[in-house]
């Protein structure tokens, strides 16, 4: 028996790019694509390409078609688009595509989407907000 991974890093670029400005989703999409390609066996480059490639695209729809309020749907939508796209990229690399495989990926992604949301909001709350204070 297999199991199927699930890609927490990949989940979190989608988070980071819907809840973040781009700075910080360009940061998560960066580190995320440096150590997912150094976990990976495929062709050098391959995997942060495609990380940083769906950083940009799903940040650019977000941004030119759709609104920018975090909701659930996006969310989710968000993760599905990266999921699919990330493992048809991934199957063309390597030539070897499943449909089983891309639904379990599929499920698994989305399952722990919403832990990852909760991680992401738990360490924005920890994270000091630098704000001026005006003084009169």
């Amino acid at each position: 028996m297999r199991l199927f991974p699930v890609n927490l890093l990949l989940i979190f670029v989608g988070l980071v790019t819907v809840l973040s400005d781009f700075d910080s989703g360009l940061f998560v999409a960066l580190v995320s694509a440096i150590l997912l390609q150094l976990i990976s066996s495929s062709i050098y480059g391959s995997v942060g390409f495609i990380i940083l490639m769906l950083f940009l695209s799903l940040y650019f729809i977000l941004n030119s078609f759709i609104t920018r309020e975090p909701n659930l749907i996006i969310l989710f939508s968000s993760v599905v688009g990266t999921t699919v796209v990330y493992f048809v990229a991934q199957s063309f690399v390597i030539r070897n595509f499943s449909f089983k495989e891309l639904f379990f990926s599929l499920l698994f992604n989305l399952i722990f989407t919403y832990p990852v949301l909760r991680f992401y909001l738990f360490a924005e709350k920890l994270t000091p907000k630098h704000e001026k204070s005006v003084s009169n």
